[in-house]
């Protein structure tokens, strides 16, 4: 019953919104900003508060107050305020009977507030329900408890000085004499957080279980706000809300039909977890509604509350030619901050990866996942942000994952190394992973091979020099692999000491042969004799048994050399 009442809502919802944007709801006609685009209305707009915000003092008034303010508010800052949880459930009517039947009492407690704080109260009738409805269909996935200002209220006041005596007033009341039918619940400050534009302080209060809004302003910004230029600014809005809501019902012909009527260059409506038009566009792989809204402005970069960028939403519905779109214009449009390309290199890289190292070879997509991987590398390096790999380069490496840094470095991954850092490579042979050396090698041939895929802090023969100085037998294992040779100079130890007679002393027999099979080095009985005086202690027949040992192992190696031979038997029956 629950799922059938669920998917009604759902229909209804659909419906309602189709309706309204089939009926092509027309802003209001301007008058003499008519020759204005919107960009240039909401300039002069913010002009204008500007003007007034400086009038009444500026940001120098504002900083004389913020002290004492900002402390009072400290406890309020959490997250998003919500309505009762039965209103989810209930809907916008339910809503609306219980701020219908709280409206008197909050316009007392507006007056009280006037009153006491030498201000002028404003108390408009409950929010349209059309307007509300739109709002929490747009805006809030038609969760109506995040409608917090159905019941709102202005105090309206002269100077900076009044208001933040107004709301020192509030806050302290709030918090010396706490009443569990009035509190404050919020405190949004936009004249400390707003750069420019149209400023206020907006208060939300649990009004006996309500939510309601109280915005404190000063009068120089009202009167802007009153202007002819505002109801430009107020249509400007509506279409923005339009363009929004055509996004989401990917209804890409309404969309193309307001682009053409109005002169939209920014489309700054958001949803309650902040996704934008061009989110919902991507997230329905709609080529003709991204194309549409990158073209009249929208940031292919712009990221949610929780980070996320609308190439992201796209990839992750395997919409791949709407992806590519947007890596392209992420390309063309440098991002605001490195957040995104964060975000990007990783969280979106690494995903990318898990699926592209779990594809078959005959996978009909692979060959997209796998330009999607590239187009990304060309953005990170676009920015020159291909550090921000490292960590996932690096952590794929501790992990021995071969098959995930292959795909990484295929796609055009890389390291941005510094003097005395450890590459790729340097990390595998030290730790040993043959696998891991093994793909990395294979990854140098032909050219502009990865920088991590070469030993960058060691060379390959020094690298083996280490080894043998710690007798290490997966660390020489692992240079061998990535053609370390035992003969060069740079693979001896003090003294000219070679690999093979460090691990000939310490009684390993498999990287003796193995060093042996890689380079024919020099098999003189210096090799045994460091054996027996490096371990007097061992019983002579231990030793024997080892250069017999040795001798069998190296015959195959030896059979052009039958000198060499004879000088293993001679060592070994000396040993005994």
């Amino acid at each position: 019953m629950h799922h059938a009442r669920r998917v009604e809502i759902e229909r209804n919802v659909e419906a309602l919104l189709r309706e309204k944007i089939q009926k092509k709801r027309k802003p209001e006609k301007l008058e003499k900003e008519d020759s204005l685009s919107f960009d240039e209305i909401e300039r002069e707009m913010a002009d204008r508060y500007n003007q007034a915000f400086e009038e009444a003092g500026g940001i120098d008034e504002v900083q004389c107050h913020v002290g004492e303010v900002n402390e009072l508010a400290r406890k309020y800052h959490r997250g998003r305020i919500r309505q009762d949880a039965g209103i989810e459930i209930l809907g916008l009517k339910a809503l609306y009977d219980l701020n219908t039947f709280w409206m008197e009492k909050f316009n007392l407690e507006v007056q009280r507030i006037a009153s006491h704080t030498i201000g002028i109260a404003q108390i408009p009738p409950l929010k349209g329900y059309s307007r509300a409805r739109t709002k929490v269909l747009t805006r809030y996935g038609n969760d109506c408890g995040c409608l917090t200002d159905v019941m709102r209220a202005s105090v309206i006041y002269n100077s900076i000085e009044e208001v933040y005596s107004a709301l020192r007033y509030l806050l302290r009341e709030d918090a010396l004499n706490p009443r569990p039918d009035l509190a404050v619940v919020e405190v949004n400050d936009r004249f400390q957080n707003c750069r420019e534009g149209y400023r206020d302080i907006s208060l939300l209060f649990d009004l006996s279980g309500v939510i309601c809004e109280l915005q404190l302003h000063i009068k120089g910004i009202i009167d802007a706000k009153k202007s002819g230029g505002h109801k430009a600014y107020r249509v400007q809005r509506e279409v923005n809300e339009l363009v929004f809501e055509a996004s989401v019902q990917n209804s890409a012909q309404d969309l193309s039909n307001l682009m053409k009527a109005y002169d939209i260059r920014r489309h700054s409506t958001r949803d309650k977890n902040g996704r934008s038009s061009l989110h919902y566009a991507a997230q329905h792989g709609s080529l003709s509604s991204a194309r549409v809204l990158l073209a009249t402005g929208s940031d292919p970069w712009a990221e949610d509350d929780a980070g996320v960028i609308p190439f992201e939403v796209a990839l992750k519905g395997k919409y791949f030619d709407a992806a590519s779109m947007l890596l392209s214009a992420m390309l063309q449009q440098e991002p605001i901050s490195r957040g995104c390309l964060a975000r990007l290199a990783q969280h979106v890289v690494p995903w990318w990866c898990g699926n592209v190292v779990c594809l078959p070879f005959a996978d009909p997509d692979l060959m997209r996942w796998r330009d999607i991987g590239r187009l990304m590398m060309d953005v990170l390096r676009r920015y020159k942000a291909m550090n921000l790999l490292e960590d996932v380069l690096t952590g794929a490496a501790k992990r021995g994952a071969a098959a995930t840094l292959r795909a990484l470095l295929s796609a055009g991954a890389d390291q941005v190394l510094g003097s005395g850092k450890e590459s790729l490579c340097d990390y595998a042979l030290r730790t040993g992973q043959i696998d891991l050396v093994k793909m990395l090698v294979c990854m140098r041939l032909g050219d502009g091979t990865p920088v991590g895929a070469h030993c960058f802090k060691e060379s390959v023969h020094s690298h083996l020099k280490l080894a043998a100085q710690a007798q290490d037998s997966a660390y020489a294992k692992a240079a061998l692999a990535a053609s370390a040779d035992p003969r060069q100079v740079s693979a001896r130890s003090v003294g000219k000491r070679t690999p093979l007679m460090c691990f000939a002393a310490g009684g390993d027999l498999e990287v003796c042969q193995a060093l042996v099979e890689s380079g024919h080095p020099d098999l003189s009985p210096h090799i045994f004799n460091a054996k027996l005086q490096e371990s007097p202690h061992e019983p002579k027949l231990q030793n024997s048994c080892f250069a017999i040992a040795l001798y069998t192992q190296f015959d195959k190696a030896s059979k052009s050399c039958p000198t060499i031979v004879y000088k293993f038997l001679r060592v070994a029956l000396h040993s005994c």
